[in-house]
């Protein structure tokens, strides 16, 4: 009888441990870890509109792309498969942070008569090529 009291004993203790070890396993919260934004850049030259790095090579996931405007005019950087529409401003500098998932997006300035001449693709995957060239960007 005491040796069946003490085998209860021992279980009832190890349901409480492993109780005791599960709650407080439980309430860890779990840790997400996010990758590094890409950076990538994309310049208009002049007022002209010409530009460099208008087509964008990124893996999927988080991205930051600065867009340095030289001409004296304002633009809008538009990608609607992704939700994406910012101003840019004349003669100044401005980033723009979105989040890209596998496929070709592309993208323009929505402000007449930009959209002819500013305009490019954005093309995400886990194995991207290695494009060369004044008119690709890849992040850094």
């Amino acid at each position: 009888m005491k040796a069946l009291a003490l085998v209860l004993g021992f279980v009832v203790g190890g349901v409480a441990i492993v109780a005791i070890g599960t709650a407080i396993h439980a309430g860890a919260a779990p840790v997400a870890v996010s990758p590094a934004p890409q950076q990538v850049r994309l310049v208009v030259l002049d007022n002209a509109d010409r530009m460099l790095g208008q087509n964008l090579v990124l893996h999927p996931g988080p991205v930051v792309l600065t867009i340095v405007n030289h001409a004296n005019h304002a633009h809008l950087f538009a990608v609607p498969g992704l939700g994406v529409s910012h101003v840019v401003l004349p003669e100044a500098t401005t980033t723009v942070r979105f989040i890209v998932r596998d496929g070709v997006f592309h993208w323009s300035c929505r402000f007449p008569p930009c959209a002819d001449l500013m305009n490019g693709d954005i093309y995400v995957s886990d194995n991207p090529p290695a494009p060369h060239g004044s008119s690709w960007a890849t992040a850094a």
